[in-house]
């Protein structure tokens, strides 16, 4: 059976809201996606919704409490969704990287630029490669969104993920081999998944964690370039 997407849209302004409403039933009927479509006007009665959402349209400026407020309220209380912010100023991108925000749209932007928010919302949410870990005491399949980072630890080497870590007896060489695009080899001890980078400079990288990684030498001109292509590619601010 196909599932049915959920869509929530909080914006103060009943016409930009209706908008929003129009342009995403748009995009659903040309892909013929069902889904259902629930509006909000103020930031306090979206986190007191019981439903759970796919993706969030989410305005930053908001009469009760700011956008930003309510993503990070959001994520506190480790409910699912894809945050697009919606605002008519752009001097709080960096804030919205913080939150991990999915994108950060102009209200002046065209309808174009939430058409491709929405497209690439699906698909990152049917991001489903993985490998299977075999463990001291257990062997699971992680998904790459999961992974974080992998520290090398001797003959074995730990991944970290979101919820935990796994001991593996496996060289970082070998599951280098393994991993997909959004990884990069930033040590000759570490493995960094770029989804989790919110600050890059020449010699570091700090995750939304706050743990910082040292990036070897050798491997800067390799990692700023990886980066980049990276974030351009897929951490797009329109």
């Amino acid at each position: 059976m196909e599932r049915t997407l959920k869509i929530a849209i909080c914006d103060d302004e009943q016409t930009y809201l209706d908008i929003l409403e129009d342009e995403c039933l748009r995009f659903l009927e040309c892909r013929n996606q069902k889904a259902q479509i629930f509006c909000f006007q103020r930031g306090k009665a979206l986190l007191s919704s019981e439903d759970e959402f796919d993706i969030i349209l989410l305005d930053v400026e908001l009469p009760d409490m700011d956008g930003f407020s309510v993503a990070e309220e959001w994520k506190n209380l480790q409910r699912p969704g894809k945050i697009i912010f919606i605002t008519s100023h752009d001097e709080w991108v960096q804030r919205a990287f913080k939150v991990q925000a999915f994108r950060y749209l102009y209200k002046s932007g065209s309808g174009q630029d939430l058409l491709e928010a929405l497209e690439d919302a699906l698909k990152d949410m049917n991001d489903n490669e993985g490998i299977v870990l075999e463990g001291k005491e257990e062997s699971r399949f992680v998904y790459f969104r999961e992974i974080r980072w992998i520290e090398a630890l001797g003959d074995e080497i730990a991944v970290f993920l979101v919820g935990g870590h796994l001991i593996v007896r496996l060289s970082l060489k070998k599951i280098e081999g393994c991993l997909d695009e959004r990884f990069q080899r930033i040590h000759k001890g570490y493995i960094i998944n770029f989804q989790f980078v919110e600050h890059y400079y020449k010699e570091r990288l700090v995750l939304f964690c706050g743990k910082e990684f040292q990036i070897s030498k050798r491997k800067q001109k390799e990692v700023k370039k990886h980066y980049f292509e990276y974030i351009t590619k897929y951490a797009k601010v329109i």
